[in-house]
């Protein structure tokens, strides 16, 4: 479940970059006791930095990790990534598509990933994910008309704008 603050968010941008965006998701883990935990998880857009001569837009999420991202006339794409293990941010080669153009239905493409929902105990990292083979997830844009109810309030598409509707 997702939930949104962005100021002075463009009605039409449906991955806002801007330093000051902020989105928080609720997670719920139930491990063999069956007692669910709730923890929040939330990823803050910070300001543009030089990555590689260009500048990119740094996203900062509750677990330490950073990503950079840019935006160009193919789409917005990660260019590098940094975890809370590693030292110095790991560049994307290829770069990893986010939000692929045309935005428009059927649009597709892949970015490797892996399996990030297996969780250990009490070894660090809690995420068994660098150790399981990457493997390639497509996407693709299935609607452009849907309405989204969320925490947040509702989003949905109206006079060929996205508009956001407080609940």
């Amino acid at each position: 479940v997702v939930a949104c603050s962005a100021p002075k968010a463009d009605p039409d941008d449906y991955f806002p970059l801007a330093d000051g965006h902020a989105w928080t998701y609720r997670m719920t883990t139930t491990r063999d006791d069956d007692l669910p935990r709730a923890q929040a998880f939330t990823i803050h857009a910070r300001a543009a930095q030089n990555m590689g001569g260009d500048p990119a837009h740094r996203r900062h999420t509750s677990d330490g990790t950073d990503y950079w991202l840019r935006s160009d006339k193919t789409g917005i794409y990660r260019i590098a990534v940094r975890t809370p293990l590693d030292l110095n941010a790991l560049a994307d080669e290829p770069h990893r598509y986010v939000l692929q153009k045309p935005y428009q239905p059927g649009t597709s493409w892949q970015a490797t990933t892996t399996a990030y929902v297996l969780q250990r105990r009490s070894e660090v990292p809690k995420e068994i994910r660098r150790t399981h083979k990457p493997f390639p997830m497509t996407y693709t844009i299935a609607a452009m008309d849907e309405k989204l109810v969320v925490p947040a309030g509702t989003f949905e598409r109206r006079n060929g704008s996205l508009r956001a509707n407080d609940r």
